[in-house]
C-alpha cells in the first residue's frame, strides 16, 4: 500500500475532520453508481454502453472515482500548512515555494514520486471497483456530446459527494472502503430525495388511438393527430416542427409527440422553452397537468431567468 493513500487529503474540512483524498474519490464513485442506476434515462445509459462495449456503468463510476486524482500534487497539497506537513513527512515533497506561487502550478505538476502516488490512487480506486485502466484502453473516444454528458454527470456526482452534511470527513485510512462509501451514498441519496425523470404512466387503453383525448380529454384535431403519427414513424430521434394557426392545439400536439418520442427512444422528460416569464408562468400549469397524467411524482421546475432571485 502506498503511503500517500493515508496522508494526501482531498478536503481540509468535511464536517469536523479532514477528508482523505481516497475517501472522497470512493464517495464520488459510489454516488456515480447511484446516478447511473437511479437518475439517468435509458437513452443516456444506452449511449454510454455503446461507447464502452456494454460497460457504461463501470466506466462512469470509474471516471467519478478518478475525477480528483489531480489533487495529489504539490499545487493542491500545499494549500493547508498543517496538512502539508504530514504529506511532506510521508516523503512527498516540493520545492520551497510560497502559496501564491503554488497557485500558479497546474494540478498535473510533480516529480516522479508524485506520479507514483497518483498511480497508487488510480490503482486503488479501480481495484475497489473490480477493474483496471487496461480494461478500457481499446475504447474509442466518445463523441463530443457524449463527453459533455459524462463531464456534467461527473460534476453532479462530485457535488453530491462534497456535501459535508452527508459525507463527513474520514482522516483514518483504515475506515475508508468502497462498501462504506456506498452506504454513505445511499443514505445521502435518500435524504436528498433525488430521482430521475418520469416513470411512464399507464399506456392508453387497448384500441385507444387518440392520445390527445387520453391525455387532455378532448378529441384530437387533425394537426395533433398528424403530429402523433409522425412521431410514431420517425426512424430516429430528430426535430419536429409544428406549424398551425392559433387555437389549433400546437402545445398539446407537441407534448404528446414528445411523449411518443420519449417512449420510442428512451428519454424520460422534456424541456419546454418560452420567450418570456409572462408566457412561461401559464404554460407551467399546462405542462404540470399533462405530466401528472404520466407520473404524479415527476420532478418539475419553473425556471425563468430571474428564478434565482425568487424565494417562493
Amino acid at each position: 500500500m502506498h503511503g500517500a493513500l493515508g496522508v494526501v487529503w482531498g478536503k481540509s474540512r468535511a464536517g469536523d475532520s479532514v477528508h482523505l483524498l481516497l475517501g472522497h474519490l470512493l464517495d464520488t464513485a459510489a454516488v456515480g453508481e447511484l446516478v447511473w442506476d437511479r437518475f439517468l434515462s435509458p437513452a443516456v445509459r444506452d449511449r454510454c454502453d455503446a461507447d464502452t462495449d456494454g460497460r457504461g456503468r463501470l466506466f462512469f463510476s470509474l471516471l467519478c472515482g478518478l475525477h480528483d486524482v489531480g489533487k495529489a500534487t504539490p499545487a493542491f497539497q500545499m494549500k493547508d500548512e498543517a496538512l502539508a506537513a504530514g504529506v511532506r513527512a510521508a516523503g512527498l515533497d516540493w520545492r520551497a515555494l510560497s502559496p501564491e506561487q503554488g497557485h500558479q502550478w497546474h494540478h498535473t505538476y510533480g516529480d516522479e514520486s508524485w506520479r507514483v502516488a497518483q498511480a497508487a490512487f488510480v490503482a486503488r480506486v479501480a481495484a475497489d471497483l473490480g477493474t483496471d485502466l487496461a480494461a478500457f484502453q481499446t475504447l474509442s473516444r466518445p463523441r463530443r456530446a457524449g463527453q459533455l454528458t459524462l463531464s456534467s454527470l461527473t460534476i453532479m456526482a462530485d457535488w453530491i459527494a462534497s456535501d459535508e452534511t452527508h459525507f463527513r470527513g474520514q482522516a483514518n485510512l483504515e475506515t475508508i472502503s468502497l462498501e462504506g462509501a456506498r452506504e454513505r451514498a445511499r443514505t445521502a441519496w435518500a435524504k436528498l430525495g433525488l430521482r430521475g425523470g418520469w416513470r411512464p404512466g399507464a399506456p392508453a387503453p387497448r384500441g385507444e388511438r387518440d392520445l390527445v383525448r387520453f391525455r387532455f380529454e378532448r378529441k384530437a384535431r387533425e394537426t395533433q393527430a398528424k403530429a402523433v403519427a409522425v412521431a410514431e414513424e420517425m426512424p430516429a430521434p430528430g426535430l419536429m416542427i409544428i406549424e398551425a394557426p392559433m387555437g389549433e392545439g400546437k402545445t398539446e400536439a407537441a407534448l404528446v409527440a414528445a411523449e411518443v418520442l420519449a417512449r420510442r427512444f428512451g428519454a424520460d422528460g422534456v424541456f419546454v422553452g418560452m420567450p418570456t416569464q409572462a408566457t412561461s408562468d401559464p404554460m407551467f400549469g399546462r405542462v404540470r397537468r399533462w405530466l401528472g397524467s404520466i407520473d404524479r411524482e415527476v420532478p418539475i421546475g419553473l425556471l425563468p431567468g430571474r428564478a434565482r432571485f425568487d424565494n417562493k
